[in-house]
C-alpha cells in the first residue's frame, strides 16, 4: 500500500495581480442596477443592504445609490436602468452583461471588516462577481455623513467609479482617492478625464444632425407612427420633433419611454404648428419616468412639435429616451432600433461584416451584437478587419443572454481560413472568451458563433458578441509554478490577506502520462482547517474560480492524485495564478491595492494518518 507523506511548502509570489481597472463594461450605454434583497448570499452569509440602510427612508438611499452612479453616466457614454434583483447569490455564474436575474451593477452589504467601508469588483471577463458593490455592515451610513457616519453619496461615488472600471487616484479631492474623506459634491477634472478615456464623452444622438435639432426651425422630422431612440446629451440639450398627422383625425398620442433605458427625468412638451403648448407632463423620480400626451382630437394634415428637455438641471437631466407619436391605440413601428449594431452591419450569405476596427481615443469594445442560434447545427459567423497599426491581442466574447440557455463557443480563423492559436480565459456555462495575442494588422478575422454541445437543450437561444482589440492581454499572475510526483503529490503555502477580497484563482495542469487518469485539486483553508474553497479538474484541464475571503490567514493546497489507488502517479506540472478582482474604500492610512499577501512562514501541520490521502488536504479523487 502506497506510504503518504508530509505536505512540503513551494513558495508562492508575495503578491497577487491587481485589480485589473481600464476594462470598460461591452454595452455601456445599457448598463443595469438592482438592490439585493435582504438574504441574498454573499460568501454564505446573508445580505443586509436594506437593513443596514434602514434608518434612512428606502426611496432616500437609493436615490442616493443613483445619484452616485449617474454622476459617472451622465459624464460619458453610459446609461443605467433600475430592474428587479432576484436575491440570486453574490458571484454566481451568469451572462458577464445582461443577467435578467440581477442588475449588471448590484448593490449588497455584509461584514467586511474592521477596516473598510465598501468593496467593489469591476467589470472583468472571469465570473459572476462583475459590478458587485457591498457595503460593510460593520460601519454605519448616513445622507450627508451625519453623526458621524459615513456620507453615502460620497462611499458610492467611488464604487460606482470602480464598478464601471475607473481605478483609485493619488489626488486627495478625487472622488477615487483610497480612503474616505468626508463628503464629496462631485467629481474633479481629473475624474471626468478617466471615465471618458474609458466609455468616451457623452456623443450627441443622431438625430441631431449637423445644426442640431434645439429649435422649431431645425425640428426632426418624425413620421406618426414610428419610434426613435435619442438623448439629452447635457442637462441644457433641447430636443424638438415635427411631427404630421397622418389619414384620419382622433386621439393623438407622444410617448416618451425611459424605463428600462435610462435614469433621465425629463419634461415632454406639445406645441400646435404656431408654437403654442396643447400638451405637457415632467417625470418626478428617475427610476420611472415614463410620460404620455394625449390630444382628443387631431386633424388631418395638421402639424404638432414635440419637445424633449431636461426636468431638472442635474446628473438626472441626462440620459437616454424612446419617442413615439402617432394615433393612439396603434402600436408604432420602430424607426432607429434601439440595440442597433454598427453602422453597415449587413448579413451576406450567412456571415456578419463588422468591418474595420476604427482608431479610438477611448478604450469601447469595438464591436457588439446580439443574434440567435436558431437550432443545434445553426453558425453565425463575423467578420472583422484590423486596421494598420492595430493593438497585438483581440479578445472575443460571446455569452447566452438567458441563464440555462444558449451555452456557446466561439473560434478564431485568419483569412485563410486557419484556426488562430487562441487563450481560453473564460469556459463557463453559457460564457465563452477567447483571447488572440499577436493580432497581424490589416488582417480579416473570422469569428464564428456556435453551440458548445448541439446534443443538449442549450444548443440554441440568443447570445450577445462582443469583440475587442487591447494593448495588453488579461493574465492573472503566476502565483506558484511545480511539479506533483508520487514522492510529492502534494505542496503548500500560507497566505495573509489584511482586508477582505475577492480572489480569482486559475490553475492550469499537465501530465506526463495521459494513459493514467489522474487529476489535481486546489484546496483552500482557513486557520480553522475548514475548507472555504475548492478546484478540481482532471490532468491537462485549467480550472477557475472566485472566492470572497475575510481578511486572515490561509493555507493554500495543490494536491495530485489517481482514479485507481494502485495507480503511481505521474508527474503532473501545474501552474497557480490569481487575480484580485475587487478594490475597498478604506477609513484609514492602509493602501487598499498595497501587497495583499505576506511570503509562506512555517509549512502547515502534518496531517498524514496512516491512509493514503486521508485527511483534510486529500487527493482529488479521495473523499474529504
Amino acid at each position: 500500500m502506497p506510504h503518504t507523506r508530509a505536505l512540503t511548502v513551494e513558495a508562492l509570489e508575495d503578491r497577487t495581480t491587481p485589480v485589473v481597472w481600464d476594462s470598460p463594461w461591452p454595452d455601456a450605454g445599457h448598463l443595469t442596477v438592482s438592490f439585493a434583497p435582504d438574504g441574498t448570499a454573499v460568501r454564505g452569509q446573508p445580505s443586509a443592504l436594506f437593513g443596514e440602510l434602514g434608518s434612512i427612508p428606502t426611496a432616500d438611499w437609493q436615490r442616493e445609490a443613483l445619484r452616485a452612479l449617474q454622476t459617472w453616466a451622465a459624464a460619458a457614454n453610459i446609461n443605467l436602468a433600475v430592474v428587479p434583483d432576484q436575491g440570486t447569490a453574490f458571484g454566481t455564474p451568469g451572462p458577464l452583461q445582461g443577467d435578467p436575474r440581477h442588475g449588471d451593477i448590484r448593490l449588497g452589504a455584509t461584514n467586511l471588516g474592521p477596516m473598510e467601508i465598501a468593496a467593489t469588483t469591476p467589470f472583468d471577463l472571469f465570473g459572476g462577481w462583475s459590478g458587485s458593490v457591498l457595503l460593510n455592515t460593520a460601519r454605519s451610513f448616513s445622507v450627508g455623513g451625519a453623526g458621524g457616519a459615513a456620507d453615502l453619496y460620497t462611499v458610492l461615488l467611488q464604487e460606482a467609479g470602480h464598478a464601471l472600471g475607473v481605478g483609485n487616484s493619488l489626488d486627495p479631492a478625487s472622488a477615487m482617492f483610497e480612503q474616505y474623506q468626508g463628503p464629496r459634491t462631485g467629481l474633479t477634472a481629473g475624474d471626468v478625464a478617466d471615465i471618458q478615456a474609458l466609455y468616451g464623452a457623452r456623443t450627441p444622438d443622431q438625430l441631431e444632425g449637423r445644426r442640431g435639432n434645439g429649435t422649431l426651425a431645425t425640428a426632426t422630422v418624425l413620421r406618426a407612427g414610428t419610434t426613435v431612440d435619442a438623448d439629452l446629451t447635457t442637462s441644457g440639450d433641447v430636443d424638438v420633433y415635427r411631427v404630421p398627422v397622418p389619414a384620419g383625425s382622433g386621439p393623438f398620442m407622444v410617448k416618451l419611454t425611459t424605463t428600462g433605458i435610462s435614469l433621465l427625468s425629463a419634461r415632454l412638451t406639445v406645441l400646435d404648428a404656431a408654437g403654442h403648448v396643447v400638451g405637457s407632463a415632467v417625470a418626478t423620480d428617475p427610476t420611472s419616468g415614463d410620460l404620455t400626451v394625449t390630444l382628443a382630437a387631431a386633424a388631418r394634415g395638421s402639424t404638432y412639435f414635440v419637445k424633449v428637455e431636461a426636468a431638472r438641471k442635474d446628473v438626472f437631466g441626462i440620459g437616454a429616451y424612446r419617442l413615439s407619436a402617432g394615433r393612439a391605440g396603434i402600436t408604432p413601428a420602430l424607426g432607429l432600433e434601439r440595440f442597433a449594431v454598427p453602422i453597415g452591419i449587413g448579413k451576406v450569405d450567412g456571415v456578419v461584416p463588422l468591418g474595420t476596427q476604427k482608431p479610438a481615443a477611448d478604450r469601447r469594445w469595438d464591436f457588439t451584437d446580439r443574434a440567435n442560434l436558431s437550432d443545434s447545427h445553426d453558425a453565425d459567423t463575423y467578420l472583422v478587419r484590423t486596421r494598420q497599426g492595430t493593438p497585438g491581442v483581440l479578445v472575443t466574447a460571446v455569452w447566452g443572454l438567458e441563464p440555462g440557455g444558449l451555452d456557446p463557443v466561439v473560434t478564431v480563423r485568419d483569412q485563410t481560413g486557419r484556426v488562430v492559436p487562441a487563450e481560453v480565459l473564460t469556459d463557463a456555462a453559457g460564457v465563452y472568451t477567447l483571447q488572440v495575442r499577436d493580432v497581424r494588422p490589416l488582417t480579416t478575422y473570422r469569428i464564428t458563433v456556435v453551440a458548445a454541445d448541439p446534443q443538449l437543450s442549450t444548443s440554441r437561444g440568443a447570445y450577445f458578441l462582443g469583440v475587442d482589440f487591447r494593448d495588453q492581454a488579461a493574465s492573472p499572475q503566476a502565483m506558484a509554478t511545480g511539479t506533483l510526483t508520487a514522492a510529492r503529490p502534494a505542496v503548500s503555502a500560507t497566505v495573509t490577506l489584511t482586508q477582505s477580497e475577492l480572489i480569482h484563482f486559475a490553475l492550469a495542469t499537465g501530465t506526463a502520462d495521459a494513459g493514467i487518469d489522474s487529476a489535481v485539486r486546489l484546496s483552500l483553508r482557513d486557520q480553522l482547517g475548514r475548507e472555504v474553497f475548492t478546484l478540481f479538474g482532471t490532468a491537462g484541464q485549467m480550472m477557475s474560480g472566485d472566492v470572497l475571503l475575510a481578511a486572515g490567514q490561509y493555507t493554500v493546497v495543490v494536491t495530485g492524485g489517481t482514479r485507481q489507488a494502485a495507480d503511481t502517479l505521474p508527474d503532473l506540472s501545474f501552474t497557480l495564478a490569481g487575480l484580485v478582482r475587487n478594490d475597498p474604500i478604506g477609513i484609514g492610512p492602509v493602501d487598499p491595492s498595497s501587497d495583499p499577501t505576506t511570503p509562506p512562514t512555517a509549512p502547515p501541520p502534518d496531517t498524514t494518518s496512516t491512509k493514503p490521502y486521508d485527511g483534510p488536504y486529500s487527493g482529488p479523487y479521495r473523499p474529504l
